[in-house]
């Protein structure tokens, strides 16, 4: 994450610049191609869980788009 812009999805979801997306969902995204597949994926008001890395943790959080 580079940067988050407020009352967006993933501020409101409590990510921050620097954490790093794993899994949108049940898409692993590896790669800046595969995260915006997993992005295609979902439609405004989904919720899903997004796992991601924040200074050597994994942590999970809802996120609504």
């Amino acid at each position: 994450v580079e940067g988050i812009t407020n009352n967006r999805p993933a501020q409101k979801a409590g990510l921050k610049p620097g954490d790093i997306i794993v899994m949108l969902g049940n898409v692993e995204t590896t790669s800046m191609e595969q995260y915006m597949k997993a992005l295609g994926i979902f439609e405004k008001g989904q919720r899903t869980t997004v796992r991601f890395v924040r200074n050597g943790a994994t942590q999970t959080a809802e996120i609504i788009f």
